[in-house]
């Protein structure tokens, strides 16, 4: 049986042709078949439309390649953000966010080990863009569309485009409401990948959400649009023999989300609701996971090859690209001439000179001025070396 997708019927953006932009229906021309075209035309109504289509999303946007640039550049930026904020959220209850618009969210933070190899989770991760429903399912999604394909891993666009290892789509989703009589909400996000290898050299596997506007994909009707920011999982490989890092923070942004509730109470909600998602996600993800054979498969394979990509793993184990830390791990401050960058000798974290403290090897006590400025402990390695010392003591 062919898969039967949920097509909203009019969009309310677009029933005024007067505050519509025209690639507005241009775009809605390709995304709505013709069969279904005098069903629409009626006007919205309450009953959504199911019907039989093959819609091809790599048709159904056309961007310049100024558009492609700015969102590319903006997933790249939130791409990295998620890796900072990733190794933040394990000291830090709160993230600051110095940009004014970006100080009011609701942050949802879960983090686990697993007994996996590093490929083999990554793997799992990049076998989901090329099954939609495995997709939904793993992700607890009602619907979900890739629109187009920004970028293949290790092909340029064009002379204007620098390749790189990252494939970067832009997806539509809906999720299904989790308070009754609500309506279902949508996104409309960049889904950035990539594999970096940071300045000790572990590599680090990211996707991130994070929420864009276009005028060709306004809010669908029946749905309430909210908006993301760089939000996503973060699987950090391990030394041999120890468990895979993961890590998942969402980032939702207040003034997107309708509720009679308090901000407060509605802040814990979304923190509690993270971490169980993510202990399902997981296990849907890693040891409840469908035979490729099983599973529906998406055409996002056929828009990789038609930019001239290669479906496999080859660019992302290539991948060079440096993760430099800009800021330190337990005050989120960044560096310059007066807080210096020192290395953690227990823990390999970066760490400025007020989160840290010089000792000498083995002991507790404190080193000279000039070895100070060589190696540091941080303060949290420092409070777990004064508890064991007093425990054997």
């Amino acid at each position: 049986m062919r898969p039967r997708i949920l097509l909203s019927c009019l969009p309310l953006a677009l029933s005024s042709r007067r505050h519509a932009h025209p690639s507005c229906f241009r775009a809605w021309r390709e995304f709505v078949p013709v069969e279904a075209t005098s069903l629409i035309r009626g006007g919205p109504t309450t009953d959504a439309l199911m019907i039989d289509a093959s819609w091809s999303p790599a048709e159904a946007v056309r961007l310049s390649p100024r558009e492609t640039l700015s969102l590319l550049a903006e997933g790249a930026t939130a791409f990295h953000a998620l890796l900072r904020h990733s190794k933040l959220a394990a000291n830090n209850s709160r993230i600051y966010q110095p940009k004014a618009s970006c100080k009011q969210y609701y942050m949802g933070y879960a983090t686990t080990a697993i007994q996996e190899s590093f490929v083999s989770v990554r793997s799992r991760y990049k076998s989901l863009m090329h099954h939609r429903d495995e997709y939904c399912r793993v992700f607890a999604l009602e619907d979900t569309r890739i629109l187009c394909v920004l970028q293949s891993p290790g092909v340029a666009l064009g002379p204007w485009h620098k390749p790189s290892s990252a494939l970067v789509l832009l997806r539509w989703m809906a999720r299904t409401p989790t308070r009754t009589g609500s309506r279902a909400r949508d996104f409309l996000v960049l889904e950035y990948m990539d594999t970096i290898v940071d300045a000790k050299g572990e590599r680090s596997y990211a996707r991130v959400w994070h929420s864009v506007t276009h005028a060709a994909f306004p809010p669908q009707y029946g749905y309430e649009r909210q908006v993301l920011l760089h939000s996503g999982d973060v699987v950090r490989e391990s030394p041999a023999g120890r468990p895979v890092s993961c890590r998942r923070l969402m980032f939702l942004d207040v003034h997107s989300i309708k509720s009679a509730l308090p901000k407060f109470v509605f802040a814990h909600l979304v923190q509690r609701q993270v971490r169980n998602q993510y202990a399902c996600h997981l296990d849907r993800l890693l040891w409840d996971h469908m035979s490729p054979d099983d599973a529906f498969t998406d055409n996002v394979s056929d828009a990789i090859l038609a930019l001239g990509g290669e479906d496999d793993d080859v660019h992302m184990l290539e991948c060079t690209i440096k993760y430099v830390a800009t800021e330190c791990d337990l005050c989120a401050k960044g560096f310059h001439l007066f807080r210096p960058k020192y290395s953690c000798l227990e823990c390999d974290k970066t760490v400025c000179r007020r989160c840290s403290r010089g000792f000498m090897q083995g002991t507790l006590r404190n080193r000279t001025i000039a070895d100070m400025e060589a190696r540091r402990v941080c303060f949290r390695c420092c409070i777990e070396k004064r508890a064991g010392a007093s425990r054997t003591a």
